[in-house]
C-alpha cells in the first residue's frame, strides 16, 4: 500500500525552507521510529492496553501534521480495540508505520536533491 504524506503544513511552519523541512521531517522520523519500537517492545496479550492506546495516540498526532491518513486511522483501531482485537490492530499500525517511514525518508532525499549545492 502507497503511503501518502502532505507535508504542505510543515512548508508553512517552516517559511518553506528546505532545511527547516528537513529537520522537521528528520523529528518527526525519528519520533515514529521510537514509538513503533516501544509499541512492539509491549508484551502481546497483556494488560498493557493503556499503554499501546497511548502511544497510538501519540503516533496519530505526529502524523496528523504530514497528514498521513491511513496511518491515523490505524492509530485510531488500535485506541478503539479492546484486548480480544488491540494485537491485529497493533500490528496493522506498524506496518502503516514502516509505509510513512519510508516516504518521509524519500520525501527528505528529495529535499535535498532540490537543494543548492
Amino acid at each position: 500500500m502507497p503511503a501518502s504524506i502532505d507535508i504542505s503544513l510543515v512548508r508553512k511552519v517552516t517559511g518553506d525552507r528546505p532545511e527547516k523541512i528537513i529537520e522537521l521531517l528528520q523529528l518527526y522520523r525519528r519520533s515514529l521510529l521510537e514509538d513503533a519500537a516501544r509499541l512492539a517492545a509491549l508484551p502481546r496479550h497483556t494488560p498493557t492496553i493503556a499503554s499501546k492506546h497511548r502511544i497510538a495516540h501519540r503516533i496519530a498526532g505526529a502524523a496528523r501534521t504530514i497528514d498521513a491518513r491511513h496511518l491515523v486511522e490505524a492509530c485510531l483501531r488500535v485506541r478503539e480495540s479492546d484486548h480480544e482485537t488491540i494485537d491485529h490492530h497493533v500490528s496493522m499500525l506498524q506496518e502503516q508505520a514502516e509505509f510513512i517511514e519510508m516516504s518521509v525518508r524519500a520525501t527528505i532525499a528529495n529535499l535535498r536533491r532540490q537543494m543548492p549545492q
